[in-house]
């Protein structure tokens, strides 16, 4: 049988790890996880899957076997292309924003209820702490930021992000998220001298409400990055 499967990492985007990742951590025998995985990959009901032939199930077995045998990649690269458009990783946590912040965090709120959360809301996160670039004279300078822009990336991440680019990036926010926490408190208070809005207070105040361990660092983004960092993708 003529089917194209992905062979490496390179091949699995942010999406479609996301539909996988319940079928390499359930309890089931080793024909019907396989029958499972082959139905998202290419996107046919199991019935029609269940018509392959065994010693096609084998083959595909062993070519799809990268998903419980590798670990997922942890090279970061800070430049990638995805869908046409070049995105850069913001690695200088001083250059996001607050709206990043709140972005990310907002998303994040609830982690320690549901610690699947940091990869069903993956490509929302990475689309807030990547920023769209252009070429210029061989280096990348970053373009202005729609309002419409995020929703609109993550939508792309989700489709066309593999998770050798999407994991790393992860990874390092992991690292990153001590940065970020400390900028977060300092704006916070900031904030808190000066005369602010009505807007600015309720901004300000739901920062501080994040901010919800007991030495000030950001529980859900840390809570996030450990799950990244430390998580199997399967049970073998």
């Amino acid at each position: 049988m003529d089917i194209k499967l992905p062979e490496s990492w390179d091949d699995i985007t942010v999406g479609m790890y996301i539909e996988l990742r319940p079928i390499l951590h359930a309890e089931m025998n080793e024909i019907e996880r396989l029958i499972y995985l082959l139905a998202v990959i290419l996107k046919k009901p199991t019935q029609d899957i269940e018509k392959i032939k065994i010693e096609d199930y084998h083959k595909m077995r062993e070519t799809l076997a990268f998903l419980w045998k590798e670990e997922l990649p942890t090279i970061l690269q800070k430049n990638f292309n995805i869908n046409g458009k070049d995105y850069e990783v913001v690695l200088n946590a001083n250059e996001l924003d607050a709206g990043q912040y709140m972005s990310v965090v907002t998303k994040l709120k609830d982690i320690e209820n549901d610690p699947e959360i940091a990869y069903n809301k993956l490509h929302e996160i990475l689309a807030s702490i990547s920023v769209p670039v252009e070429k210029v004279k061989k280096k990348y300078k970053r373009i202005a930021i729609e309002p419409s822009y995020y929703k609109k990336v993550a939508q792309d991440f989700y489709n066309y992000l593999p998770m050798s680019i999407a994991y790393p990036i992860g990874v390092f926010f992991y690292n990153l998220s001590e940065s970020l926490t400390k900028i977060i408190v300092d704006y916070s208070k900031s904030k808190i001298e000066e005369k602010m809005t009505e807007a600015e207070e309720i901004q300000a105040e739901v920062m501080r409400d994040f901010l919800n361990d007991g030495d000030g660092g950001l529980h859900s983004i840390t809570s996030l990055m450990d799950a990244l960092k430390n998580g199997d993708t399967t049970k073998a």
